[in-house]
């Protein structure tokens, strides 16, 4: 096997890490539509008696699919971190105004600023709960 240069080494583990972090958006992207569809779905079974107990399903698997996502999020983001690594070792070589993902976590942490994992779990877990409420309320409201 040949060699490589830093910069073809740089290229392949910026590729990698474009790769997952676009992953890791697209897959929040589509939570975000069939958390839609579901919350819509349990706001119709809530306004029909007939369907509460469709609505009661959809609550769950509403639940469900934010844990699933939530760990796809999980393994996209140690994916993603995996490549920052490896990027931070090429930047050894950068002059120091010029590492960006060496002095990224520092200045998050300084700012204060949530991360994307943050937001996302607290996203997921939002609509978890919304879910379970959702299919709590269906069937609370069909057993008189």
């Amino acid at each position: 096997m040949a060699d490589i240069t830093d910069t073809e080494a740089l290229e392949h583990a910026w590729r990698y890490f474009e790769l997952h972090a676009a992953q890791r958006m697209q897959a929040f992207n589509y939570f975000l539509v069939i958390a839609g569809l579901a919350l819509s779905g349990i706001g119709g079974c809530l306004a029909s008696a007939s369907i509460r107990p469709v609505g009661m399903f959809i609550g769950a698997t509403l639940a469900m699919t934010a844990a699933v996502f939530y760990l796809i999020d999980k393994r996209t983001s140690f994916l993603i971190k995996h490549s920052e690594g490896c990027i931070v070792k090429l930047e050894e070589k950068v002059p120091p105004a010029g590492r960006v993902f060496t002095t990224e976590p520092a200045k998050t942490t300084a700012s204060k600023i949530p991360t994307y994992g943050t937001s996302f779990t607290a996203a997921f877990t939002a609509f978890a709960v919304v879910g379970l409420l959702g299919a709590a309320s269906c069937w609370w409201t069909s057993h008189p």
